[in-house]
């Protein structure tokens, strides 16, 4: 039999080996809300209660970035390989999705303030339960 925790590993493994596979797009382009140039940054993004709902922590630092849609405000702003590595989608709160981004910022930085970004590509995906 196996154990519960260990099927759930296994599932977060599947996804991230089929998620490292392909880099992933989103429609993050620059645009007219793009306020710098996109960055590479390494982190490790999380789904929080609150408002944006998907940040990333860079590593190597204390700031947080929010995920913003690139288009309608709806819309999911992670990429499909991101869905896909955290869990299917199903249950974002609990796996952490650690890789490569490329993000473009939304807004400015500003001490004290959560910079707003979208994603434009995210490779070498690992997700861990959290």
């Amino acid at each position: 039999m196996v154990e519960p925790n260990t099927r759930a590993l296994v599932l977060a493994l599947a996804a991230s080996i089929a998620a490292t596979a392909a880099l992933a797009e989103s429609e993050c382009r620059p645009g007219p809300r793009i306020v710098g140039d996109c960055f590479w940054l390494h982190g490790r993004l999380d789904a929080w209660n609150g408002n944006p709902t998907f940040r990333i922590w860079r590593v190597g630092g204390k700031r947080i970035l929010g995920l913003d849609s690139a288009g309608d405000p709806g819309s999911d702003p992670r990429p499909p390989a991101v869905i896909n590595a955290m869990s299917g989608g199903a249950d974002a709160f609990s796996t952490s999705v650690w890789g490569d981004y490329r993000v473009c910022p939304f807004t400015r930085v500003r001490p004290g303030r959560m910079q707003f970004v979208c994603i434009a590509k995210a490779d070498h995906l690992v997700a861990r339960p959290r």
